[in-house]
């Protein structure tokens, strides 16, 4: 399987740029999770329960 590349990543966040993770723009975001310096669970939207999304 191929690397995904950071804007396939990118493609599922929210795109936000809320800076909850920590770095300036989902797209940071993408990048360092490509390069392991962040995981998933830092991202809130990621781990926010669907049914309370709304």
């Amino acid at each position: 399987m191929a690397r995904p590349s950071p804007l396939e990543i990118y493609a599922l966040l929210d795109k936000s740029n809320c800076k909850d993770c920590g770095r300036d723009t989902c797209m940071a975001f993408a990048t360092d999770l490509l390069e392991r310096n962040v995981v998933v669970q830092d991202c809130s939207h990621l781990m926010q329960d669907p049914k309370q999304a709304k």
